[in-house]
């Protein structure tokens, strides 16, 4: 009897990936700290405004506006413009949206803005003579989740909580058609071919691509693992490749035969939200729940540099990247408008730090 009141029993809890990345942050930023300072690629020139609280940002390609749309608080649903030769704010218009603005986009030709909101209401609105061209109440029945306009700035395609993809002029806003697809799927983000052929829609953790010229789908070309939701897709300026991205994953696919041609993980960075890619196609640059920048270079597929100056204020709701990819603006969870110089250099030339190395030390 007392040999076995001696016996005794021990238990092991082992930590999930989500658990080991919130608990190497800390570790990872002193490796950072420790090493020699990095090739600074990013700047903070000023702070452009500060609305209430959670601020949709982009960027014009012409590189004359900066446009923000504020979420919750005093200032819910409101719109500014900001001029950047003059340094100031030209435009407020309160209540834009009666709910919070979910997706912001700029004309390549920089001519048009065009919004969507959580109310599933959709504004057009002409960015030189800063003025509402149209309103669409009921652009989808719910939340409006994804936004892309075509590269010849003639039509807007939105897709929503109600499942449906559609298709509409640019500037009147009429409906030209909708993609048949399974209603019952949301669609989170589009990306568009610069020649205007496919559509690439996330549903359900999967890609699909349609064919615009036939109005269908074309192809089911991956579905992620894991419930590992996918958060964001790119074509790439040239069109040769498509960019996605979810928590753990970066994916490279080529076009015009889809397949899978890089994988690169992320294993530092966590809760990525926000994304942009630099016209040139050589760097993708992420925003996290924390207010993590990440710069990642899409040649050597790993994570270069970070940029933790505004970490832990507040989550980074949006990037924007102007076309000559020098300046590079952020909207914050706390209502925070932030201008960045973006010094685009080789790859080679920063520091590179993995969730390798910060597990070895």
């Amino acid at each position: 009897i007392n040999h076995i009141e001696n016996i005794y029993f021990f238990f092991f809890k082992q930590k999930t990936a989500y658990e080991m990345l919130r608990s190497l942050v800390g570790s990872e930023m002193c490796i950072r700290d420790s090493q020699q300072p990095q090739q600074e690629i990013l700047n903070l020139r000023q702070q452009l405004t500060k609305q209430c609280c959670r601020v949709k940002t982009v960027i014009s390609p012409n590189k004359k506006y900066i446009i923000s749309a504020s979420g919750f608080g005093s200032e819910f649903g409101s719109l500014k413009i900001f001029d950047l030769a003059l340094n100031k704010e030209i435009f407020y218009k309160e209540k834009h949206h009666k709910k919070e603005t979910s997706e912001i986009k700029v004309s390549p030709d920089s001519r048009f803005l065009v919004t969507g909101s959580f109310d599933g209401s959709m504004k057009i609105f002409d960015l030189n003579q800063r003025v509402q061209l149209r309103d669409i109440e009921n652009a989808h029945q719910g939340r409006i989740h994804a936004m892309v306009i075509s590269s010849d700035s003639s039509k807007v395609i939105t897709g929503g909580s109600d499942g449906k993809i559609r298709v509409r002029s640019l500037p009147e806003g009429d409906l030209l058609y909708e993609i048949e697809h399974d209603p019952s799927i949301s669609t989170m983000t589009l990306t568009i071919s610069q020649g205007g052929k496919y559509l690439f829609a996330e549903k359900r953790r999967s890609i699909y691509v349609y064919d615009l010229e036939t109005k269908s789908l074309f192809q089911k070309i991956y579905e992620a693992h894991n419930n590992d939701e996918i958060k964001f897709l790119k074509m790439t300026s040239d069109d040769k490749n498509l960019i996605s991205v979810t928590l753990s994953e970066i994916k490279i696919w080529s076009l015009p035969n889809l397949e899978l041609k890089h994988t690169f993980w992320n294993r530092t960075i966590n809760s990525m939200i926000s994304f942009a890619i630099t016209s040139d196609n050589k760097y993708l640059i992420t925003g996290s729940y924390d207010g993590q920048i990440g710069v990642w270079s899409l040649e050597q597929r790993q994570l270069v540099y970070i940029e933790a100056k505004t970490r832990y204020f507040s989550q980074l709701e949006s990037l924007s990247i102007s076309n000559d990819n020098k300046l590079l603006v952020t909207g914050s969870g706390d209502g925070t408008v932030n201008l960045w110089d973006f010094n685009s250099r080789p790859s080679e030339e920063l520091v590179k730090f993995t969730f390798e190395d910060a597990y070895q030390k």
